[in-house]
């Protein structure tokens, strides 16, 4: 979807649930990267952090606060499935000379949540691993997005990027767990400091999982 048909979910929500939601730098719409799910998700949380579960009475005004509140739940509750995903992706791979689906997760993560083209990707692992090959990661981008179910898919512009913006989000966290935010706005950079606080925090209960 757009941002402007996410954005149309959220106005019918706050419609309907009688609420105005903060949304500074667009980051809702920016965030759910096209998946009216992740909108939804993301809205209803805040509606529960300030205490709507019905037609609000009269107009209740969801800011800041709440936005937080939801973000970390959010984190919260696809902690289990991020972790069983990654595992997944990184087992089933493997690691041969080459640690091929940490390499490239490690430079997707360290890119905007857009993605970024297979010449850029071959471009940020070259910066720590010099000598890696081009049809190395040509054979696993096809393999990794051959699966519909994968982290990485290939967009219609033929960026490859995370296919759901949480895994962006505990990919940074396990990749660049002290690398400022890539964000955008100076108004959603807040947005994105508590996902990636909330995410490192999961991250570091996993035992399975490691950084790289």
């Amino acid at each position: 979807m757009t941002p402007a048909e996410l954005r149309a979910i959220i106005a019918k929500g706050e419609e309907l649930m009688n609420v105005r939601i903060s949304n500074p730098g667009d980051v809702i719409p920016r965030f759910s990267s096209g998946l009216a799910s992740v909108c939804h998700h993301l809205c209803l949380n805040i509606c529960l952090a300030g205490g709507v579960e019905v037609t609000a009475p009269d107009l209740a005004v969801l800011g800041q606060k709440e936005l937080r509140t939801a973000v970390a739940r959010y984190v919260q509750e696809s902690a289990d499935t991020v972790k069983a995903a990654f595992e997944h992706a990184l087992r089933h791979h493997g690691a041969r000379r080459y640690d091929n689906v940490r390499l490239i997760f490690r430079g997707l993560a360290g890119a905007p949540l857009d993605g970024l083209l297979k010449a850029q990707i071959l471009q940020a692992i070259h910066a720590t691993q010099a000598d890696y090959p081009a049809g190395n990661l040509t054979r696993h981008l096809r393999e990794l997005t051959a699966d519909p179910d994968s982290v990485v898919k290939q967009c219609p512009d033929g960026r490859y990027r995370f296919s759901d913006p949480i895994y962006h989000v505990y990919a940074q966290g396990i990749f660049w767990p002290d690398r400022p935010v890539i964000a955008g706005s100076a108004e959603a950079r807040p947005f994105y400091s508590v996902l990636l606080e909330s995410a490192v925090a999961n991250i570091g209960r996993w035992t399975h999982v490691r950084r790289g």
